[in-house]
């Protein structure tokens, strides 16, 4: 195979300009010049973490989530938040108001959109196919009506949420993105797609192997729906696994060989004018960090960004007395199961305090953590401190982790007073 390398983002294969009927310039430009972590685990204050960053560093920040977490009706994602909901808070971050505009710096992705990628797909051993596609049909418009700026179609699952056969997955990704594409046109609106076929494994993908099944998925993108998307998504050895990552990349990250693997597989995806996206990058040591940046790779990080959102909170909570409160909140936050959505396998076994961490930011919505969360600002207020404060800090940090590995510049503008 041959593959014809030109440099210019977005002119690779296929030929052609990048998306030209729904993806436009700005939002190519916004992508490019975007920072390299998308923030996933949506809750209010991982959204105002990712506008001050972008404050700070004069770059655009992109915010992720998936229907598990924001859906089409309010209530319906653990979130609490509407996708519309989700789209004007964008707008406006709350508690942003001190640092101007910046939520207009702020980039919203929809994640892992496609068939039996919600529980309610799941649920009872299955929806028909046909059940599944059409929720997954009525989601993306809903996105696209609200202003969502790029779309991940990943048809990686099949009935019963087992692995999809591949060449089923890829005529799924192509009618799902032709679909948006008519919806995107007939409102008038613009957007971006990340595509993703494979379910995700703790292996790096062979790079020419994935060569080979990309590049007649972009040719096929092009001819029937004119895009060309934004990002693709490779296996990267990187997988969640409980509060760690069990991929080859986090497990052996000073491996000559899985750091070439990587940057060969970076070099093809930027060959055909596309980016590689990074899924399950949360946990990763700095030493695999900078394989992924070296590649040219966006990371998703959101299980950790939860994590150490749930833990500053409760560890705040106990240290002012509130034991009685942060007691009740993990027990919801384990009988809820929200835990089990990371991408943990059954055979991890997770202690209650492991499931708390994973599980609750998912609970930020509910009113055992309003109950908590009025507690705990009531106790911080002589302080000048809140709840808000402590996760979206907590949140910033993580951020920072994986920005400081390849260095970003940061300025420090003063942070405004948080009450939500």
């Amino acid at each position: 195979m041959v593959v014809r390398v030109d440099r210019s983002r977005g002119r690779g294969l296929p030929a052609g300009r990048v998306g030209e009927r729904v993806t436009d310039d700005a939002l190519v430009k916004a992508v490019d010049a975007s920072l390299p972590v998308a923030v996933g685990m949506a809750t209010r204050y991982c959204l105002t973490a990712a506008s001050e960053v972008a404050a700070e560093t004069g770059r655009p920040v992109m915010v992720v989530a998936s229907r598990r977490q924001v859906d089409t009706v309010a209530g319906s994602g653990y979130l609490g938040w509407s996708t519309g909901q989700w789209c004007a808070a964008r707008r406006h971050p709350p508690g942003a108001e001190a640092l101007g505009r910046v939520g207009h710096n702020v980039l919203l992705a929809r994640d892992h959109a496609g068939p039996y990628q919600h529980p309610d797909d799941l649920a009872d051993g299955g929806v028909p196919l046909t059940t599944a596609m059409a929720t997954t049909i009525e989601a993306l418009r809903r996105d696209i009506e609200s202003g969502v700026d790029l779309i991940h179609i990943d048809t990686s699952l099949g009935s019963g949420g087992r692995p999809e056969r591949p060449a089923i997955a890829r005529q799924r990704a192509i009618d799902l993105v032709e679909h948006c594409v008519r919806v995107a046109a007939r409102h008038r609106r613009r957007v971006g797609f990340e595509v993703g076929v494979e379910t995700q494994v703790d292996q790096i993908d062979d790079p020419m192997a994935y060569l080979a099944d990309l590049v007649p998925l972009l040719r096929d993108l092009r001819r029937v729906c004119d895009v060309a998307p934004l990002f693709v998504v490779a296996r990267t050895g990187t997988r969640v696994s409980g509060l760690g990552n069990s991929g080859v990349l986090a497990l052996r990250p000073d491996s000559r060989t899985a750091r070439l693997q990587l940057g060969l597989l970076g070099t093809l995806v930027q060959a055909t004018g596309s980016r590689l996206k990074a899924h399950g990058c949360d946990f990763l040591p700095v030493p695999a960090i900078r394989s992924l940046r070296d590649a040219g790779a966006w990371m998703n990080v959101s299980s950790e960004l939860g994590a150490v959102q749930t833990t500053a909170v409760l560890r705040a909570a106990r240290s002012v007395g509130l034991d009685a409160a942060a007691d009740a909140f993990c027990d919801e936050a384990v009988r809820a199961g929200c835990w089990r959505e990371p991408g943990n396998r059954d055979s991890v076994v997770l202690s209650d305090d492991e499931k708390v961490a994973l599980g609750g930011a998912s609970l930020f919505a509910g009113a055992t953590f309003a109950d908590l969360r009025d507690r705990l600002d009531a106790a911080l207020a002589s302080r000048g401190g809140s709840t808000a404060r402590l996760a979206i800090d907590a949140a910033k940090q993580v951020i920072s982790r994986y920005l400081d590995v390849g260095g970003v510049r940061r300025a420090a503008p003063p942070r405004p007073a948080h009450r939500m």
